[in-house]
């Protein structure tokens, strides 16, 4: 289980921050922008809206997980049993 905590850690964080890069845009509005990785999915509109938030609830669980995982190592399995 420390390897999702170690060595997985920046790739996780990576692809759940994919969601937030919207530097593209095809006006000036801030809802005409759309993702770096998915040029046909618009930001800030419809679906984007819902897979923003559940990133960002997925990075706020996960990070601090990662970290105690990382800090505790062996002995997070003390705890759980």
């Amino acid at each position: 289980m420390l390897i999702l905590g170690n060595l997985c850690f920046i790739p996780f964080v990576s692809v759940l921050l994919d969601v937030f890069v919207c530097d593209e845009s095809i006006g000036d509005s801030f809802t005409d922008s759309f993702l770096a990785k998915d040029c046909y999915q618009f930001c800030w509109k419809g679906n984007h809206i819902v897979y923003a938030i559940l990133s960002g609830i997925a990075i706020l669980i996960y990070e601090p997980l990662a970290v105690f995982w990382g800090l505790f190592g062996k002995n997070f399995n003390q705890f759980c049993m």
